[in-house]
């Protein structure tokens, strides 16, 4: 029963998923605008922290352990390629 039950939840979040990607994706090809000077080919820096808080899950009077608390940082840079109105390849390096 809890099997299923899991299932059915992972289910539901992916179909969640592909449909919000499907409207953006579809709103991303609507945009008839002029490219903004932003919008060009540059590189970027980024600096990031994670935290990760553990959480149970409790399905059918079982409780999942998540993962272990813990935090980190990263930096590192990115360029990003415009490849089409409102679409970019942006490849990166993070060093820490």
């Amino acid at each position: 029963m809890a099997k299923i039950l899991l299932f059915k939840t992972w289910k539901r979040m992916l179909i969640s998923l592909i449909i919000t990607m499907s409207v953006f994706s579809a709103n991303a090809e609507n945009i008839e605008e002029e490219v903004l000077s932003s919008d060009r080919n540059h590189w970027t820096a980024t600096v990031s922290y994670d935290l990760s808080i553990p959480g149970n899950w409790k399905v059918a009077d079982r409780s999942i352990k998540m993962f272990k608390a813990g935090s980190g940082v990263s930096a590192g840079a990115d360029y990003m390629l415009l490849l089409g109105k409102g679409l970019f390849f942006e490849p990166g390096v993070r060093f820490l």
